[in-house]
This record gives structure tokens, sequence and C-alpha cells, in this order.
């Protein structure tokens, strides 16, 4: 894999990384909640790419975790962040958070 990723490859990545996330808990909801007690209708690779997922959310800091989660998980607004912080300094963390995520994940 490449190794020095722009900005935007990194938000793309991320992107993926989180519509898949998005998409594997839609179908574990809806799984879980139609099928019969004992049936095993879960898919264990999905559980562990959500468990992989929420893991590597849990070992951020505060401030990265409220920037990754805020752009990729609750998809707030778009300038949600301007109650925050400047536009260089968010976009200065996000760079960081984008960074630790992807390193936790790749490791």
């Amino acid at each position: 894999m490449k190794q020095d990723l722009t900005f935007k490859e990194k938000e793309e990545l991320l992107e993926y990384h989180f519509s898949q996330y998005h998409s594997v808990q839609r179908r574990l909801r809806f799984t879980m909640q139609w099928c019969e007690v004992g049936e095993s209708q879960v898919n264990p690779m999905e559980l562990a790419y959500v468990f992989t997922i929420e893991e590597a959310m849990g070992t951020l800091d505060a401030e990265s975790y409220r920037i990754m989660y805020n752009d990729f998980i609750d998809r707030l607004a778009k300038n949600w962040w301007m109650e925050f912080y400047g536009k260089t300094t968010y976009y200065r963390l996000k760079q960081l958070s984008m960074d630790k995520f992807i390193r936790c994940l790749h490791e």
C-alpha cells in the first residue's frame, strides 16, 4: 500500500470504510431483529469488521474521536466544526485524526 496518502485519498478511504460499516450495521440489526433465537444468520466476518472499526475509534483521543465521529459516523451538517475550530485548525486536526485511525486499522 502506498505510504503517503493525500488528504483526499485518506478521506476517500475512510468514506469507504464507514460506508461499509454503516451497511454492515444495518444488515446485522435487520438480521438480529427478524431471525428466530438460535438461528445463525450473522456473518462472523461482518461482526469482526464492525468490532474492528469500533475498536479503532475507541483508541482515539477525545478530539480525534469527535472529528471522526461527526465527519464519518454521525455525518452532521457539513460545517459542524465551525462551532469548535477555525478552518486551519479543523483541517490540521482532521488530518491527524485520519492518520491515527488509519494507522490503527492497518496495524
